[in-house]
């Protein structure tokens, strides 16, 4: 029987340094396209006005739930292109909604109050892509460096190795994910198993360890 060919999770065409530079420009622009998307949305007939703005109302709450419920049951897209837009797309809900907080019927008080609270997130992503750039260096390397490891166990899984976060190259993850024939480019990740290069313990020491064993 041919070995399972895994879908790699990495960044194939691309390098890290490109892939951060996505990340910053859209971090710090989702904002403002979010903000323009409100002012348009403002400045429509209003005939048009009030079905525009519920659709995308609806549309930021329904995929924000979509990435909530992905986030928990570990579901994600193979290319790490994908995951870095449906990220982005997620940001830029959330920050037409907390926008749209400006525009409630209430007094005014309890408006601006809302709208400063549900803004400080995006203030957060703001001080990240500026002062704070080097946090977001290293945060975001977790996600664009490729694995150490990647090996098809079977048909449908996948271990992927990748260095732990806030450690060196003393701990590693070994990342079991789970594919589906119907939808290639979604899999789900089902086990996460540190391991040490240090100590090795009696557990596996690498994703071809795993061979074999019930996942």
């Amino acid at each position: 029987m041919l070995e399972a060919q895994p879908k790699i999770e990495a960044n194939q065409g691309y390098t890290g340094v490109n892939l951060l530079k996505l990340i910053w420009i859209l971090l710090l622009s989702a904002p403002v396209a979010a903000l323009i998307a409100q002012i348009l949305v403002k400045v429509l007939p209003s005939s048009l006005q009030m079905n525009i703005a519920k659709a995308l109302l609806w549309a930021s709450i329904v995929w924000l739930v979509a990435m909530g419920l992905a986030g928990c049951t570990g579901v994600r897209f193979v290319p790490i292109l994908a995951n870095i837009w449906a990220l982005a797309i997620a940001y830029f809900a959330y920050c037409f909604l907390a926008f749209a907080t400006g525009w409630l019927p209430w007094h005014r008080t309890a408006r601006l109050t809302t709208l400063a609270v549900a803004t400080l997130p995006i203030a957060y992503g703001y001080f990240m892509g500026t002062v704070g750039l080097l946090a977001l260096t290293f945060e975001a390397d977790r996600y664009i460096d490729p694995p150490l490891q990647t090996v098809g166990l079977d048909a449908n899984t996948v271990c992927i190795m990748t260095n732990a976060e806030g450690w060196l190259d003393t701990v590693h993850l070994l990342r079991v994910h789970k594919e589906w024939q119907l939808a290639p480019i979604l899999h789900r990740q089902t086990q996460v198993i540190p391991v040490t290069t240090e100590q090795p313990s009696a557990g596996p020491t690498d994703c071809e360890a795993l061979r074999g064993r019930p996942l």
